[in-house]
């Protein structure tokens, strides 16, 4: 899988990019093929996914327990989302509930579309650090 993914970086660069223009090859290289293997590994999971729950009977799998701690969880991160600033809540459920583009979200709110990658950097970000908290509190 990993050569695989070190083709595919290969490939796209030399069907979509001018290496010329890289200022940094290597540290653009490892990039890409970090953000290759991510997406690989997330495409494989969702077909395991799909193999073991067709139904897309997750839920009815798990344990009472571990029920109760994705619900509780869900929930967390639910409450966090409402704590974004107003303009970093609205764009990130608009990305994340109801599945529009970047393009989209920037008509629908008349701003641009460099504003809506801002905000949603910005909201995950904030997630990311409320959870690692979280984790750390719960966990150490």
């Amino acid at each position: 899988m990993a050569e695989d993914c070190v083709q595919d970086v290969f490939m796209s660069l030399l069907h979509h990019k001018d290496p010329t223009k890289i200022e940094n090859l290597e540290a653009y290289l490892a990039k890409a093929v970090k953000f290759a293997i991510i997406r690989a590994i997330y495409k494989h999971q969702r077909i395991q996914y799909v193999e073991e729950y067709p139904e897309g009977n997750y839920f009815d799998k798990l344990s009472v327990e571990d029920a109760l701690e994705e619900k509780m969880l869900q929930e967390y991160i639910f409450d966090q989302v409402e704590q974004l600033p107003d303009r970093c809540r609205l764009i990130f459920k608009s990305s994340r509930q109801e599945h529009l583009s970047n393009e989209e979200i920037a008509e629908k709110m008349n701003i641009s579309k460099r504003t809506v990658e801002n905000q949603l950097s910005l909201a995950m970000k904030t997630l990311r650090k409320y959870l690692f908290r979280t984790i750390l509190f719960f966990f150490f």
